[in-house]
């Protein structure tokens, strides 16, 4: 396979890497993205790899799909520095076992929003809507109650959730997430500290709160 040419995009993301600042990079379909993204990662291994493995951290790759972790995986050559993964395994793998300050985010942010979202649509009426909206009320309720008697949280790609038996839902592992990277300063230094370099792959389709 020939060399590939790199661009002006490429010399300019190496520059961001070299002064460790952060950098977008918008492009269209087909245009080399992935391939500048792997060209960047390789460019991080060569220069910043023997240190990162000395200090057991490791370089974050955030994809949208699980094809596209197993493209980027294997072009990296299966490399344990790199954590490819898509957005939902990859935060349920840095909060899970932060049981305290998940119950703590369900409790103080998460369900309390949700219940203001359901009562939003309940007019006091017998209308579906409204019907289904005091059914859901109640649910969450529910669940807010039984909290404490969850002695761990389970996620596993599901939709929705059941709060009172631990199963959180996609957006529940995005809330909690972003509650403990804004709000908890050991859990973001620690965070940061395993991953100096952080790369988001298809960053218009990541929730604002993850990237803030």
């Amino acid at each position: 396979m020939p060399e590939r040419i790199q661009t002006k995009t490429d010399e300019k993301v190496a520059k961001c890497i070299a002064d460790k600042r952060s950098f977008a990079v918008i492009a269209g379909a087909g245009s080399g993205k992935t391939s500048s993204l792997i060209d960047a990662l390789n460019l991080i291994r060569t220069n910043y790899g023997a240190e990162l493995r000395k200090n057991a951290q490791q370089v974050a790759c955030i994809t949208y799909t699980k094809r596209a972790v197993q493209v980027i995986s294997t072009r990296l050559g299966c490399d344990e520095l790199f954590v490819v993964s898509t957005l939902h395994r990859f935060l349920w793998g840095e909060i899970k076992t932060f049981t305290k300050d998940i119950r703590a985010a369900l409790r103080e942010s998460r369900i309390p929003q949700l219940i203001a979202k359901a009562q939003e649509k309940d007019n006091g009426g017998q209308s579906k809507e409204a019907v289904k909206a005091r059914t859901k009320i109640a649910q969450l309720k529910e669940g807010l109650g039984k909290l404490d008697e969850v002695p761990s949280f389970q996620y596993d790609d599901a939709a929705y959730s059941q709060y009172s038996e631990g199963r959180l839902s996609h957006d529940d592992v995005i809330e909690i997430s972003g509650c403990l990277l804004k709000g908890k300063v050991i859990f973001r230094k620690a965070f940061g500290f395993r991953y100096p370099f952080i790369f988001v792959d298809e960053a218009q389709d990541t929730f604002p709160v993850i990237l803030e």
